[in-house]
């Protein structure tokens, strides 16, 4: 009698050993899984912000490249010389009639506009990159601390070697009970907490 009385204890109660040391195996694992999560996470945000310069210092040389070659057929179809190393002087300037000189004040006017779009529009970008960037942090941060509470609970928990205790609900055959009394089970309990 009471050997069947300790198995139901620990049917109850959920005391089992078999179940806490594959729960604690499991804990171990998602603990070492996390952690493994966490240094990949910062080596590769740690990668990020090294190669986010050069890439964009490329991306900025690529788009300098792409803007000269636009700027030099239009000065080409001018029949001007217009590298960026020699600026047009006063001589080239008085050689040239009224149509070409209006055709470079639009240009220049046309450029100044799409500078002004393009400086506005990556302005954005910048902000949203760095709320963005923000949250990240923020995220890693939380994570972090996640981490370190779960870390000093297992310490806790294993320091104590206590059993993980499980509650166990056990549905019954249905039964033909009205709403009614159901509510009124419900109340009941509700006002026994």
């Amino acid at each position: 009698m009471a050997k069947n009385r300790s198995n139901k204890i620990s049917l109850i109660t959920g005391l089992d050993d078999e179940h806490y040391q594959t729960d604690s195996s499991n804990m171990a694992n998602a603990n070492a899984n996390i952690f493994t999560q966490q240094l990949k996470l910062k080596e590769e945000a740690k990668l990020a912000i090294v190669l986010g310069a050069k890439m964009a210092r490329m991306q900025v040389e690529f788009e300098r490249q792409a803007f000269n070659k636009k700027r030099s057929s239009f000065y080409d179809l001018m029949g001007i010389n217009a590298n960026l190393d020699k600026p047009l002087n006063i001589d080239i300037l008085e050689e040239m009639n009224i149509g070409q000189l209006q055709a470079i004040i639009n240009d220049l006017y046309c450029l100044i506009e799409t500078n002004n779009d393009e400086l506005v529009n990556l302005l954005i970008e910048r902000d949203s990159l760095s709320m963005e960037q923000d949250s990240i942090l923020v995220d890693i941060e939380d994570l972090q601390k996640r981490v370190e509470e779960r870390a000093m609970n297992q310490s806790k928990q294993s320091s104590l070697n206590e059993p993980t205790q499980y509650v166990y609900i056990v549905k019954r055959p249905q039964q033909n009970i009205s709403k009614k009394s159901i509510l009124q089970n419900l109340l009941q309990k509700a006002m026994i907490i």
